[in-house]
């Protein structure tokens, strides 16, 4: 029986702004140095410019269409496109019986989250770019927190805030239809996705307030979130991005450390 590591598995990419080259180079990456049976099948954008001025890339096949890019027969595709665009290809992939990593926050609201997970045509075709549980310090927390290190949590904190840009207003991660919502779904989600795995799936929402007085666009700038589990009585998240300097800390306080 063929298997994922028995054949070449092929890859298709939609969407090539910032995070979709990241995960070029990462699969470049693999394929180099260890060796792996993948191959790059082909990416579709159709605003990235100028392909051919750019060196690093000049070797990729850009197709003109997703439905092109389908008919490459990929086993995986990676969609890494603002919010809006990304449930509609995404379930055109899935509808095709191939297996899908899409960034997250896995559709703008519950119903498009929902609505996402209930296209799988069978378990495990979905996967969703939730990438923080994988950096090696929150490795090592969530490590800690397991074995009890710090004893019974009293609190856990997080403060995240990406540096502003000139033109950040047009941005399409400041546009309520392309990104779904405030700072919360669209950089906030990371937070969540850590809460549910360091303090447990009974978290609850407390109480927030947000700002939103910068950008003009009536998106939710910063945003400070309390919550609570049977866990984990105090968790305190932070999320701007009007911090203007780049920000990322956690702070975990039990009893015992």
């Amino acid at each position: 029986m063929e298997t994922e590591t028995s054949r070449t598995i092929l890859i298709g990419l939609a969407g090539f702004g910032y995070m979709g080259q990241q995960r070029l180079r990462a699969l470049n990456s693999i394929i180099e140095e260890d060796k792996k049976r993948m191959e790059v099948v082909g990416i579709f954008d159709p605003s990235y410019p100028n392909v051919d001025s750019n060196k690093e890339f000049r070797n990729v096949k850009f197709l003109t269409s997703f439905e092109e890019l389908l008919t490459k027969k990929p086993n995986w595709i990676i969609i890494a496109t603002p919010h809006n665009v990304a449930l509609p290809l995404c379930k055109k992939a899935l509808s095709k019986d191939i297996k899908v990593f899409m960034e997250k926050p896995l559709g703008r609201n519950y119903d498009e989250a929902c609505n996402l997970i209930s296209a799988q045509k069978y378990d495990n075709q979905l996967w969703v770019g939730f990438n923080y549980r994988f950096f090696d310090g929150i490795g090592e927390l969530i490590k800690d927190i397991k074995s009890n290190l710090f004893g019974s949590l009293i609190s856990i904190n997080i403060t995240m805030g990406h540096g502003g840009e000139p033109g950040y207003e047009n941005s399409w991660k400041v546009g309520s239809i392309e990104s779904g919502g405030g700072v919360l779904i669209n950089e906030g989600i990371h937070l969540l996705d850590l809460c549910l795995i360091l303090a447990g799936k009974d978290v609850k929402v407390e109480s927030g307030l947000s700002y939103s007085g910068f950008w003009g666009t009536g998106f939710d700038e910063e945003c400070h979130i309390m919550l609570r589990s049977e866990t984990v009585p105090l968790i305190n998240l932070q999320i701007s991005i009007v911090k203007w300097r780049s920000t990322f800390r956690i702070e975990v306080y039990g009893k015992e450390g």
